[in-house]
């Protein structure tokens, strides 16, 4: 249980973040400027504008959460007349039925996501206190945190979303992870949908873990496939490099008999007005009208992990992946969501010659 807000490891995790993007942006490339380095330059001051609005809100519902107007204070014609003191304070909202501003204002006293949450709740039950939301920044930030807290990243049109995937992608970084994140109800709607939204995450492979727990095991035999394949120049183009590649970290992933990996899984693509046995599971290698996947991981029965394994400078297309999302939800119906994670090989695990 964390007494305050800034004990949580969310809070440290947000504080971690920005430190390490700060370092980022002042950090000059070694490559020199370029147009692919001011587009993930401005993503990235954008990300960061959006994480000091968030470590905003936080410290205002910590001040939120220890501030209490029936704490005692000084008596008047002293020296510090009218400032609080430590002694007493508090109201049990609970015993005596107090009002939303008295809740909002009890130390603490336990949780401040469960104090959060009834504030949240005296929100909703009473109407006429919505004018109190909108006036009130400190309750405020409590919805907003809540939200934050359900739905922590921002989603764009798919096209966007794939773009800014790209662009992180493109930094190199060998820390940070781009994660293209999809909910599978977007596709429940009808085969005509076109405006399919997505969110966009950039973690440390540790975090990657948290979501699709096979990450390590992916990245291992991606690096021990490259370390042992010999130079790209030995296979006569980079196209054939890499089609050695996959097909040896298929097998791999294929010996660990592992029941939740699925190596270069075959599904049927996208097809208008495909009756319901169209999409099925048990599609065979390079059927006609089907799509593969590197690497499939069911995580439970509503979250799926799609590995997509990079050797060359080719970026993730958008249709690609909208088309891996949307035969997933159709052959998987269970499937809520949808991690798209790219793997490359470690920096020098390739070598050109």
């Amino acid at each position: 249980m964390h007494r305050s807000i800034k004990e949580h490891p969310a809070y440290n995790d947000l504080i971690r973040q920005i430190k390490a993007n700060d370092t980022r942006l002042r950090t000059p490339t070694r490559h020199g400027p370029s147009p692919r380095y001011d587009e993930w330059y401005q993503l990235l001051k954008h990300k960061q504008d959006l994480l000091y609005m968030q470590l905003e809100v936080w410290d205002e519902l910590d001040l939120c959460y220890k501030y209490d107007p029936n704490q005692p204070r000084v008596p008047a014609g002293n020296s510090d007349g009218g400032q609080w003191t430590d002694a007493g304070g508090g109201i049990d909202p609970i015993v005596t039925g107090a009002t939303l501003a008295q809740s909002a204002s009890k130390p603490a006293t336990g949780s401040w996501i469960g104090r959060a949450e009834q504030i949240a709740r005296e929100i909703d039950r009473n109407i006429p206190l919505r004018a109190i939301v909108r006036s009130h920044p400190v309750i405020r930030s409590v919805t907003s945190l809540l939200s934050f807290l359900k739905t922590p990243e921002l989603e764009y049109p798919l096209a966007d979303a794939v773009q800014q995937y790209n662009a992180i992608a493109a930094a190199d970084d060998p820390y940070v992870v781009p994660l293209l994140s999809l909910r599978a109800k977007q596709f429940t709607k009808g085969e005509t949908d076109t405006k399919v939204w997505a969110s966009v995450r950039e973690v440390d492979k540790d975090t990657v873990r948290k979501f699709c727990p096979k990450y390590w095991e992916i990245q291992t035999i991606a690096d021990n496939v490259a370390s042992t394949m010999g130079p790209i120049s030995s296979y006569g183009s980079p196209q054939n490099y890499g089609i050695q590649f996959h097909l040896r970290a298929a097998n791999i992933v294929t010996d660990l008999g592992d029941p939740t990996l699925k190596a270069e899984l075959y599904l049927m693509a996208p097809l208008e007005g495909a009756t319901s046995d169209y999409y099925r599971e048990g599609v065979r290698t390079k059927e006609g009208g089907s799509l593969g996947l590197d690497v499939y991981e069911s995580v439970g029965s509503d979250l799926t992990c799609i590995y997509d394994f990079k050797t060359g400078k080719t970026a993730l297309d958008s249709t690609r992946m909208g088309n891996f999302a949307y035969s997933s939800s159709k052959t998987f119906p269970n499937t809520r969501q949808f991690f798209v994670i790219q793997v490359k090989p470690s920096p020098g695990a390739i070598k050109e010659w």
